[in-house]
């Protein structure tokens, strides 16, 4: 199992990833998100927020290497009504994404 010990970032303004088309889809919308960050053990940055609308909850996730590199980055609109649980399965999702990733790079 993947550790999700982390180091929460601050957010300084627009930050130095690289991001790609499913992020600048995401930033269309007018809802301010809740933001998670965090560096994991591996380096790699974790960037994952949440806006709640009418019912639906909307999640980006991203992952960016410590050079600002887009990893992965994703869209979902889900029916979870509450809170806690968007958070639960964006942190899973997250996770499932990392694990891909190292499994990729060896």
């Amino acid at each position: 199992m993947l550790c999700l010990a982390y180091v929460l970032l601050e957010a300084k303004g627009d930050d130095m990833r690289i991001r790609g088309p499913k992020f600048k889809q995401w930033a269309t919308s007018e809802l301010d998100p809740f933001r998670h960050t965090a560096i994991m053990w591996s380096g790699l940055q974790l960037d994952v927020q949440i806006k709640l609308s009418e019912g639906v909850t909307l999640i980006f996730i991203g992952i960016y290497k410590n050079t600002g590199d887009r990893v992965f980055e994703e869209c979902y609109g889900t029916l979870h009504k509450d809170y806690p649980t968007a958070v639960n399965w964006a942190l899973y999702m997250a996770e499932q994404a990392m694990k891909a990733h190292l499994n990729q790079v060896g």
